[in-house]
């Protein structure tokens, strides 16, 4: 019995790939699965992973043992499993054409045993549209993950006051970092950082509407001359707020949030080392989404 259904999704091959291939995190972005248990890890790419997994399956907890067989990163990825006289294999793979990118899942049950192979046929004429319309909500619910906005994924305004809060922690404990705050900050700054990132990560324009626009933050990080150290600590600090939130090393958001970080630290925040008076009038807050720069700071 060989099933198969796809999706188009609005994102790129790499985010697409790291939801896809984050197996051992799996059951918090497909609703279908109950619990990921990895077994073995490769030292390095997929092949190799095995890992049990659990679904509800007419009411009661069932669960297989999966592992990849053969994997190319930003392309494809194939399953085996073995159960009841069963193997079942499975393929994801990512497809671009004409400027749109699909995913496609694809699954084939092959009876082996004597029982197998003549509970094959009318299992085919049960199970085949149970089988479609669960692999086609795994593949809607990748989708949605996807196409969330970075701001909706961390948990819009509240997540960012979580994470602004623990960053202003740690840059306060950090003796380098630490001196850009030695002249005082201001009460509200952990409040207005959060806005900042919202609008940035495709939430509400909240910063700019209450607070300022682009052209006021750069000014208050121009000025001062070069500071590379002072940066990579900042950034340094930054991933290790993200672990204190609670956010795991290598997941899409992860990633997202500490890319984002380091390119405004390292361009827009770093750009006017002489004078803050360089800084040109009129600037936007530049936009993030899991594909990388949407738009830049350009009036």
């Amino acid at each position: 019995m060989i099933v198969e259904v796809q999706v188009t999704i609005d994102g790129s091959r790499p985010a697409i790939w790291a939801a896809i291939a984050d197996i051992a995190n799996a059951a918090d972005t497909i609703s279908g699965i109950e619990e990921i248990e990895v077994l073995e890890k490769p030292a390095t790419g997929l092949v190799g992973l095995k890992w049990r997994e659990t679904r509800m399956l007419f009411g009661k907890p069932a669960s297989v043992e999966k592992w990849i067989t053969d994997a190319a990163e930003n392309e494809f990825y194939k399953t085996r499993a073995e159960s009841d006289g069963f193997i079942f294999l499975s393929t994801m793979a990512i497809a671009e054409s004409n400027g749109c990118v699909t995913l496609t899942s694809s699954h084939d049950s092959r009876p082996q045993s004597i029982f197998a192979k003549l509970m094959s046929i009318p299992m085919s004429l049960l199970f085949k549209g149970v089988a479609r319309k669960a692999l086609l909500q795994d593949l809607n619910d990748i989708k949605a993950s996807i196409e969330k906005t970075i701001y909706e994924t961390a948990g819009g305004l509240e997540g960012l006051l979580r994470l602004a809060g623990a960053w202003h922690t740690r840059v306060l404990e950090d003796e380098v970092v630490s001196h850009a705050f030695s002249h005082g900050y201001h009460p509200q700054h952990t409040e207005r950082l959060a806005a900042y990132w919202a609008e940035a990560l495709g939430g509400p324009a909240a910063y700019s509407e209450r607070y300022g626009d682009e052209t006021s933050v750069v000014r208050m990080h121009s000025g001062n001359g070069p500071h590379e150290e002072m940066d990579q600590r900042a950034i340094a600090c930054f991933d290790a707020a993200l672990d204190d939130i609670g956010l795991a090393r290598g997941q899409p958001l992860w990633q997202a949030l500490h890319d984002y970080f380091t390119w405004a630290t390292t361009t827009t925040m770093a750009r006017y080392h002489r004078s803050a008076k360089e800084v040109p009038d009129g600037l936007r807050v530049p936009k993030w989404s899991w594909n990388g720069l949407v738009t830049d700071a350009r009036p």
